[in-house]
């Protein structure tokens, strides 16, 4: 579903093409755990009518939307899924490198078919399976502003060993945010290529400062969006289930047994609010962000809540 674009950005000066941990495939940079021959495949990759993708850019409330929309497919039942962890419940698409070291998608292509596949990606609206147009499966795509998703992605590469040089966050803000060096590519083209498509009917484009607002409202829209209408026990179910509080201290959802983060840096779920940026960003970065950020999407009708909740 490649469309050829001209990028936004200039990765000519790009540093660390080799031994960084990122690579350039079509115009965006990935990670080095997407590899080339995955992001090839996608193009092939069998989409069913019935699949279910929780799509975001990273550190967006990916694995937040990935556990609400897994209860809810289990009929809000938390028994359901405590045994499993979310990621083998919604298997990332585009992970190449993962435990136990294989690529995850011919796996998610061997699923059975009775009942719906839960899929989760970061890939760009125009990276998505050719397939993807012709079988209109349903798409949770889950937005955060992007100040918050900043400061989350530097505290998340902080954190993972794979990364061991990130610098300080000066230097990250300054060298990598405001020159739009990040992975999946910059944060305003991904979500406005999504938000183009918000009103398609098979998209529920969500917020997560919303989320954050009014998590029991969030759960019936999303519940009532894939055709699963949930009672009353099974939304208060959800919702405690789905609470910041009970998922950071689930092991199935906060990646505490996963080696290839040191915990001592940072959590995984850090604090899973709106605006701690604030805490982070200098006044002199907030004004280079904000000019950027409204550079981007001036025009679009896209808007975002950066205070904090209350």
């Amino acid at each position: 579903m490649s469309e050829k674009t001209t990028p936004i950005v200039d990765y000519s000066d790009l540093e660390f093409k080799q031994g960084s941990g990122v690579h350039i495939w079509d115009e965006v940079i990935y990670p080095w755990f997407v590899h080339a021959e995955t992001l090839d495949a996608m193009s092939d990759f069998q989409v069913r009518h019935d699949d279910v993708y929780v799509i975001s850019y990273p550190k967006s409330g990916t694995t937040w939307t990935q556990e609400i929309v897994s209860l809810i497919n289990s009929n809000g039942e938390p028994d359901s899924v405590k045994d499993k962890h979310v990621e083998e419940r919604v298997p990332h698409l585009e992970m190449s490198t993962a435990i136990p070291g294989t690529i995850l998608y011919p796996r998610i292509t061997a699923m059975p078919d009775d009942k719906p596949r839960l899929i989760k990606t970061h890939l760009p609206y125009q990276h998505m399976p050719k397939d993807f147009l012709v079988k209109k499966p349903k798409i949770v795509y889950i937005a955060r502003n992007y100040k918050d998703v900043s400061v989350s992605g530097y505290s998340f590469l902080r954190m993972y060993k794979a990364y061991d040089d990130v610098g300080s966050w000066n230097d990250f803000c300054q060298g990598v945010l405001l020159k739009e060096l990040t992975p999946y590519g910059p944060w305003t083209a991904h979500v406005l290529g999504w938000w183009q498509h918000r009103r398609d009917k098979n998209v529920l484009f969500l917020k997560y400062e919303d989320l954050k607002k009014d998590l029991r409202g969030g759960v019936i829209q999303i519940a009532d969006f894939l055709g699963k209408p949930l009672s009353d026990e099974a939304i208060d179910k959800t919702v405690e289930h789905c609470s910041f509080k009970t998922m950071s201290r689930n092991p199935m959802t906060n990646f505490t047994g996963l080696d290839a983060f040191d915990h001592k840096v940072s959590s995984f779920m850090r604090k899973g609010g709106t605006g701690d940026w604030k805490n982070w960003y200098t006044v002199a970065q907030n004004e280079a962000m904000s000019k950027l950020i409204e550079e981007r999407i001036q025009g679009s009708g896209l808007e975002f809540d950066y205070e904090p909740a209350i």
